[in-house]
């Protein structure tokens, strides 16, 4: 089942600094990150954009509609606000370095999300963090996101410490893997 109500965003819009080259292109099994993820969400939604920033809108050509950040260099918090401002709807939030990220972890996620309509994402027991870069949005709470980021914010750590959500714990935290630099690519 696809929702109509939910759109999928992927979080590509990054510098990539330590990365040396955009992780948004980079191949992974024949396939290019941001594909991976659009992909991904695809199975879920009938919806997918691309959060893109603005030399990644003028040099690429996308097989799905893009979202361009309005702030520059103001990480990701920027491409959400940018594309619920745009949506104005829910948004399932992948970012496209978390290629372990799996269809049947992102369903439970998505479920537990329409049982409570609750912003809902993981937390890493591991790491004891939240993993907002794999999450799904209420609009209610992506208004007051807007307004945070609006009034300065730019973390989403800072921000939920303010506003609360529902968590959700995986017995394989290797999804939450995230591809930050060429090392990161050689332990894959």
């Amino acid at each position: 089942m696809l929702y109509s109500d939910i759109c999928g965003l992927v979080l590509m819009g990054g510098q990539s600094q330590r990365m040396g080259r955009d992780k948004s292109q980079i191949d992974l099994d024949n396939q290019k990150l941001y594909v991976r993820a659009a992909n991904k969400l695809a199975l879920l939604v009938s919806e997918v954009y691309l959060s893109v920033n603005a030399f990644q809108a003028d040099t690429y050509h996308y097989e799905w509609p893009f979202i361009t950040d309005k702030w520059v260099g103001e990480g990701p918090l920027s491409g959400v606000v940018s594309a619920f401002d745009a949506l104005q709807k829910p948004l399932f939030i992948l970012a496209c370095d978390m290629p372990g990220m799996e269809e049947a972890d992102m369903k439970c996620l998505l479920d537990r999300y329409m049982s409570s309509q609750k912003t809902t994402m993981f937390f890493n027991n591991i790491s004891g963090q939240p993993e907002p870069l794999a999450s799904m949005w209420s609009a209610a709470d992506l208004a007051d996101l807007s307004t945070y980021f609006l009034g300065g914010g730019r973390s989403f750590k800072g921000y939920l410490t303010q506003n609360p959500c529902d968590f959700m714990t995986v017995q394989d935290t290797r999804i939450f893997r995230n591809l930050n630099s060429p090392e990161d690519m050689d332990r894959l």
